[in-house]
């Protein structure tokens, strides 16, 4: 599938954010994740990188960016960000992982594939 589904309960998804075709906008650049709250409420998404590198997400709700954060230039730290609003139980997000060298434009290209575990949970 297209779109891995994320579960709520904090099981981790290893996603890759790939520059083999290109950077900024090309194939494989970001990996989507499909989140389907079980209640409504509010939701923890974390990306830890498994060995190193910047991580960046976007939460997007029918195609509107509801959360966008970019990890800090340390690069082996564990990306936190929490939605402001209650996401509504039963309704699709998806969730963009994504290498911020791989997107960004003027950042740290990644010299391969970099690789990152991700989960959510309700606050």
């Amino acid at each position: 599938p297209v779109y891995r589904l994320l579960d709520t309960l904090g099981n981790k998804q290893k996603v890759c954010s790939s520059n083999a075709y290109g950077t900024e906008n090309f194939l494989s650049n970001r990996r989507y994740l499909r989140f389907i709250p079980l209640r409504t409420g509010r939701y923890k998404f974390s990306v830890q990188p498994v060995s190193s590198g910047v991580a960046g997400l976007e939460l997007l709700d029918r195609g509107s960016t509801i959360l966008y954060v970019e990890g800090s230039t340390a690069g082996s730290a564990t990306l936190v960000a929490s939605s402001d609003n209650a996401l509504q139980s039963g309704r699709s997000y998806v969730l963009s992982v994504f290498h911020v060298g791989n997107v960004v434009k003027d950042s740290a290209v990644a010299a391969s594939d970099q690789c990152f575990q991700v989960w959510a949970q309700a606050l």
